[in-house]
C-alpha cells in the first residue's frame, strides 16, 4: 500500500516521485521528517495507522471575514485567504504562496478552525455580500469566521464539505446547524436570517416598559415640568384673551404680510418649508420676541405659511372645535345645497367668537389665494385638501375611518371657501 506525500515543498526536497509503504516505514516516522511548523501551528495530519493519510482534502481561494476583527477601524475587514481543509480543521493562510512556504519550509497559517462540534449558520444581511452565498463557521470554542467564494457554486461546495466533515468527526446528536432552515428558504446559504427572536422580545419590552413609565402630559403640567406655551399649542380663547383680542396677533401679521407679497407664490400652503427656520420662527414667537417677516431669515413666504399652519395644527382644540365635528358633517349631509348652506351657517354662527373671528379672517385671505390660483395654481379644491385636516378633526375617542374623515375634513372646508358670503 502506497501513498504519495502531498505537501509540495515536502516532494520538492525528498524527489519528485517519492513513494513509502506503510509496512516499511511506519506513519509517526513520516510525522517526525516533516517540518517543525507543520506540528508548531497545530495543523492535524494524524490518520488511522491502517489507512493511507490524507493531509489535504480540498484548498482554494476564499473571501474571509474574521469576526473578532470586526470592530476594528479597518478599511479592508474582507481579506481574500487560501483556506486549506485538512483532517479535522480548517486551515488559512494570506496565499497559495505562504502555504506553500520558502525555502522548503511550510509556510505560517493565519489561524485555523478546528472542526469538531463547529456549527454553520447562514449570514447576517448586514455582512451579506451583494450577490454572494455566505456563510459562518464557528468552532467549539468561539472562534467564528464568514466564508464564501467569487461563485455562488463554489461557496456551496465549500459548504457541504465542511457539513460533511463536522457531521463525521462530531460525536452524534450534534447540530452542526445553528439554526434551520425555513420551509419556504430551504437552503441555508440563500435564506435571509433575521435578528434572534430573544433579542427582539428584550427590545420590545424595553419600549414597552419605557412607555408604560412615562408621565402622561397632565401629570407634567401638574408638577410644573411642562408649562403651556405662550402662543403656539395655547388654546385659541386663552391666547386671545391674554392678547386682549379676538384674532391671534400672530394669525393677523402672518395674513398680513402674505397678502402683501405672497398671494402669487406657487404652491403657496402647499409646498413644505425649511422645517428649521419654521421651528425657529415659533420659538421667537413663543419667546415673544419681536420679529420681522420682511427680513432674512423669515422673509420666505413658504416659512410664514408653514408656521401660520402649524399654529393651527398645534391648537388643542381645532379651528372647527372637536365637539362640533359630527354637526358639521351631518350638515353636509343635506340632501340640497340651501340646506347645507343654511345649516353649515347655523354653526358657524354658534361657534366661539374667537373661533369665528379667526376664521372669517383666514377663510376671506383664503379666498384671495384662490382668486390667483391660475398665477400660484392654488385653487379652492387644492386649499381645501391641504388644511382640512389642520383646521377640523374629530375627537381622539371617534377617529373612526380615516380615509373618510379626510374626505368630509376637505368637503367642509371647500364649501366654506366657496360659500364664504351666504356662511358668514
Amino acid at each position: 500500500m502506497k501513498w504519495t506525500a502531498h505537501f509540495p515543498t515536502f516532494t520538492r526536497n525528498m524527489g519528485a516521485n517519492v513513494t513509502f509503504t506503510l509496512t516499511q516505514l511506519q506513519y509517526y516516522v513520516c510525522i517526525r521528517q516533516l517540518p517543525q511548523s507543520v506540528s508548531a501551528y497545530n495543523i492535524d495530519r494524524r490518520v488511522e495507522e491502517d489507512s493511507p493519510p490524507t493531509l489535504v482534502e480540498k484548498s482554494g481561494y476564499m473571501f474571509c471575514l474574521r469576526m473578532k476583527d470586526f470592530n476594528r477601524k479597518s478599511k479592508n475587514k474582507v481579506s481574500k485567504v487560501y483556506v486549506v481543509l485538512t483532517h479535522s480543521s480548517i486551515v488559512i493562510y494570506k496565499d497559495q504562496q505562504m502555504y506553500e512556504g520558502k525555502s522548503g519550509s511550510l509556510g505560517r497559517p493565519e489561524s485555523s478552525i478546528a472542526l469538531v462540534e463547529a456549527t454553520l449558520k447562514p449570514v447576517d444581511k448586514d455582512f451579506k455580500p451583494k450577490g454572494k452565498n455566505a456563510f459562518y463557521l464557528t468552532s467549539n470554542t468561539g472562534s467564528e469566521v464568514i466564508l464564501y467564494s467569487e461563485k455562488s457554486q463554489e461557496t456551496d461546495g465549500w459548504h457541504e464539505t465542511i457539513k460533511r466533515k463536522i457531521s463525521k468527526l462530531s460525536p452524534p446528536g450534534h447540530t452542526i446547524f445553528d439554526e434551520e432552515p425555513s420551509e419556504d428558504q430551504p437552503h441555508i446559504l440563500n435564506r435571509r436570517e433575521s435578528r434572534k427572536t430573544t433579542d427582539k422580545k428584550k427590545i420590545k419590552n424595553r419600549l414597552y416598559f419605557s412607555i408604560l413609565r412615562r408621565p402622561t402630559k397632565t401629570e407634567l403640567e401638574k408638577k410644573g415640568i411642562l408649562k403651556e406655551e405662550n402662543v403656539f399649542g395655547k388654546r385659541l380663547d386663552k391666547l386671545c384673551e391674554k392678547e386682549g383680542t379676538t384674532i391671534p396677533k400672530f394669525v393677523e401679521a402672518c395674513i398680513s404680510t402674505i397678502d402683501r407679497k405672497g398671494l402669487n407664490v406657487v404652491g403657496i400652503y402647499r409646498l413644505s418649508a425649511n422645517l428649521s427656520l419654521v421651528q425657529k420662527l415659533r420659538c421667537e414667537i413663543d419667546y415673544e420676541h419681536e420679529v420681522n417677516m420682511d427680513n432674512p431669515p423669515f422673509d420666505d413666504i413658504h416659512v410664514i405659511s408653514g408656521a401660520l399652519k402649524l399654529f393651527f395644527r398645534e391648537l388643542p382644540d381645532p379651528l372647527i372645535p372637536c365637539q362640533m365635528y359630527n354637526s358639521f358633517i351631518t350638515a353636509l349631509k343635506a340632501p340640497d345645497r340651501k340646506s347645507r348652506i343654511r345649516n353649515i351657517r347655523e354653526l358657524v354662527r354658534r361657534l366661539p367668537p374667537c373661533n369665528y373671528a379667526t376664521m372669517k379672517l383666514f377663510f376671506e385671505h383664503l379666498v384671495r389665494v384662490a382668486a390667483k390660483a391660475e398665477v400660484n395654481n392654488m385653487t379652492v379644491h387644492n386649499l381645501a385638501t391641504v388644511l382640512g385636516p389642520t383646521l377640523m378633526w374629530p375627537q381622539e375617542d371617534a377617529i373612526g375611518n380615516v380615509a373618510a374623515n379626510l374626505m368630509y375634513q376637505n368637503q367642509v372646508i371647500e364649501i366654506l371657501l366657496n360659500e364664504m358670503k351666504n356662511v358668514f
